[in-house]
């Protein structure tokens, strides 16, 4: 089990909402699944996540890739909107979280660094990629750069405390990070732009879920834990009084 120190009362509390904002984050690959089911010729290798959002069918210019293709996303509006709360729900589960990641300054920056990837996330899906190239780009990039960077550097600082965990936060930190730079610079190594893209998206997705569910079942644990401590004390106090 992911063991995490409880600083503050009702820290096992917070936790425990901050752990379900983060399992609820498997919402946005359902909602993916559902707007690529919508559109019959979609692609998983060949087409980026991006093209889901976009809000008009016909050819669009691909800037990063220098060529146009053709996209009709009928369910646009519920992949924007599914980004839109992926990144409530990562910044909220990382404020109700964030006594889990004090213990170190590595942890911390790490946190920060995610923080701004929530905040790149809901940039994107307020602004699709035909209706503000640019801003839809620089919080793609915050999501799939800075946000990996952040997790990778989690791994870096949880490494005295779980090693297991320690790990797998670092493997799907640095693989979601690689994913990044290599769809950036279009280092696909044979394979689609849609297929690297997801090679960057999906382990932070995977760490938030399973993430999630350890920091949910650690605070559940304390909340009993306290809840017994204040039991045993209260009837100690009872004893005394008569």
């Amino acid at each position: 089990m992911f063991e995490f120190r409880l600083p503050a009362p009702g820290a096992a509390t917070k936790a425990l909402v901050g752990g379900i904002c983060w399992i609820a984050c498997l919402q946005a690959a359902v909602a993916q699944h559902v707007a690529q089911l919508a559109w019959p010729g979609y692609s998983r290798s060949t087409d980026a996540i991006s093209y889901l959002g976009i809000t008009e069918c016909g050819p669009f210019r691909d800037v990063l890739f220098s060529d146009t293709v053709y996209v009709c996303s009928p369910l646009h509006d519920v992949l924007n909107g599914s980004m839109i709360l992926l990144g409530i729900l990562v910044s909220a589960g990382l404020w109700l979280t964030y006594s889990v990641w004090r213990g170190s300054s590595w942890s911390r920056w790490g946190a920060r660094l995610l923080g701004l990837g929530g905040a790149g996330i809901v940039l994107s899906g307020l602004w699709s990629a035909d209706e503000n190239l640019l801003l839809h780009g620089v919080g793609a990039a915050l999501y799939l750069g800075i946000a990996n960077l952040g997790i990778a550097m989690i791994g870096i600082g949880e490494f005295r405390r779980n090693r297991l965990y320690a790990l797998f936060t670092c493997a799907m930190g640095l693989t979601g990070f690689l994913g990044f730079v290599a769809f950036g610079s279009q280092f696909l190594l044979g394979m689609g732009r849609g297929s690297v893209e997801r090679f960057a998206a999906y382990p932070s997705l995977i760490w938030l879920i399973l993430s999630g569910m350890l920091i949910g079942v650690g605070a559940a644990a304390a909340r009993r834990r306290d809840q017994r401590q204040l039991a045993a004390s209260q009837a100690a106090t009872g004893r005394v009084a008569s």
